[in-house]
């Protein structure tokens, strides 16, 4: 499976499919909380907060070229707290509600060092010639769900509905690509 840094990442989904807006970078956490992090040409910086008694404001940059790590204070404060938790990326469209999200980061801290992580699952909704298409690929299962639908009279009917083995965003790049393989499958369904 492609294997991405931080900057093939942030490359890959810059702006909405469907939309041609841009999207939102969050970083997750196994537990559900949802940080907004900043993006520059050099790095993306991570803000993590610990707010027990004490409040403790971390921030650690990865390089976007080289995947390495610049803490910007204490770094075996951001080491315990990492360590303890899972993350990973999402990217999504406020508007249309596609998303993109990592498997969880693995941080090598004796080199300071993200390693090289994969999607997990991709749901990609875009609209083509009257259609609308959404697209959930899960990546640990290889699969690829497919779902064509129309809008009549307000409502929607499923026109087509797939399931095939995985098909994600960085082989078909283009909304007229996709549509094109979906009137293919739809030949032979």
């Amino acid at each position: 499976m492609k294997k991405f840094t931080i900057n093939d990442f942030v490359e890959y989904f810059p702006v909405c499919l469907n939309c041609n807006k841009n999207n939102k970078f969050v970083i997750l956490s196994d537990l559900r909380t949802e940080r907004q992090i900043v993006i520059t040409n050099d790095s993306i910086v991570i803000p993590l907060s610990v707010n027990y008694q004490n409040s403790l404001n971390l921030n650690f940059e990865i390089q976007r070229k080289t995947n390495k790590f610049i803490f910007s204070n204490d770094k075996e404060a951001i080491k315990d707290y990492v360590h303890d938790r899972k993350f990973y990326l999402r990217v999504y469209c406020f508007t249309c509600r596609s998303f993109s999200e990592t498997s969880v980061f693995d941080f090598d801290f004796n080199k300071d060092y993200l390693k090289p992580f994969q999607i997990s699952q991709e749901i990609i909704s875009i609209k083509f010639n009257g259609s609308n298409y959404f697209v959930d690929s899960n990546f640990q299962s290889q699969r690829t769900d497919i779902e064509k639908l129309t809008f009549k009279s307000g409502r929607a009917i499923l026109d087509f509905e797939t399931n095939v083995s995985l098909y994600p965003k960085y082989k078909w790049k283009t909304p007229e690509a996709l549509a094109k393989r979906i009137s293919k499958l739809e030949k032979f369904e």
